[in-house]
């Protein structure tokens, strides 16, 4: 990540990190990021959309180079920091990418803030994760043995063995960004995953929205994303057959390609006049 291109936003408690690629007068493409990554895990996929689109990347409240404010977090939390990011770049609306953590952001951004949204795209993950028993066990393994107590069986649940044997680069890209964690601001998130539960609202989307699921995804199935797929009444499903949980790493052309093709068949034809 070339850290010259980030910018910072001063919130209420924090400051949010963020970053802008792609022609000032294009549609904006929001992109939030998954648990314990930072921005650069969508450096592969910006390529395939800077003719097209103007994407804005941030990095959620507790991770990568935001900061971390006293916790615990809330859905409803993490979705205000979209909505004062807006209003602050005075942006409008926005075509909103979330993958995991950040498409259960992008649900609840969604169900409160319809207004703001073009479109919105769900990626590899899910309306509820239970059993609480599981983050709870997560939180106790961070707090006796750091982000590395974690991180070994994280790369495992995120990608397919066949993918890390084969691009040697990821396992320590990805192994980094998790052990760069802080600790508060990890705890902090998977709170606001524990305590989640967007089932019961989701009839409030109304928004053109696409589903995309990884067929080999263990962490965020292809049977949650067919529920999102069903209780959301404007949206579409797309299984990706050789993608685990970070499908944009794994099929970054395939992955690409159909967020813009659902973009622009929602009337964004790119780059705009003026």
């Amino acid at each position: 990540m070339n850290s010259s291109l980030t910018r910072f936003l001063k919130m209420d408690d924090t400051q949010i990190a963020y970053r802008f690629d792609g022609p000032d007068n294009a549609p904006v493409v929001l992109l939030s990021n998954s648990l314990m990554t930072n921005f650069s895990m969508w450096d592969t996929t910006i390529p395939y959309w800077l003719d097209r689109f103007r994407v804005l990347r941030y990095d959620i409240r507790g991770q990568g180079h935001s900061d971390t404010s006293v916790g615990p977090y809330s859905m409803a939390q993490l979705s205000g920091d979209v909505l004062k990011m807006l209003d602050l770049l005075q942006i409008d609306k926005v075509n909103f990418v979330g993958l995991s953590l950040g498409g259960m952001i992008g649900q609840q951004f969604a169900i409160d803030h319809q207004d703001r949204l073009h479109s919105l795209v769900l990626c590899n993950t899910a309306c509820e994760m239970p059993p609480p028993d599981l983050w709870n066990r997560c939180r106790e393994i961070v707090l006796h043995e750091g982000m590395a107590g974690i991180a070994k069986d994280t790369l495992r649940y995120w990608f397919q063995p066949s993918f890390l044997r084969s691009n040697k680069q990821y396992p320590d890209l990805f192994r980094e960004m998790i052990l760069q964690n802080n600790i508060e601001g990890y705890i902090a998130c998977i709170t606001a995953i524990r305590d989640m539960n967007h089932a019961q609202m989701l009839f409030k989307i109304k928004c053109p929205t696409l589903i995309i699921a990884g067929k080999k995804d263990i962490m965020c199935t292809v049977h949650q994303a067919r529920a999102l797929n069903r209780f959301i009444e404007k949206s579409r499903l797309i299984i990706l057959k050789d993608a685990a949980h970070i499908s944009n790493i794994e099929l970054p052309s395939e992955f690409a390609h159909a967020i813009m093709s659902f973009i622009l068949e929602q009337g964004h034809t790119g780059v705009l006049a003026g």
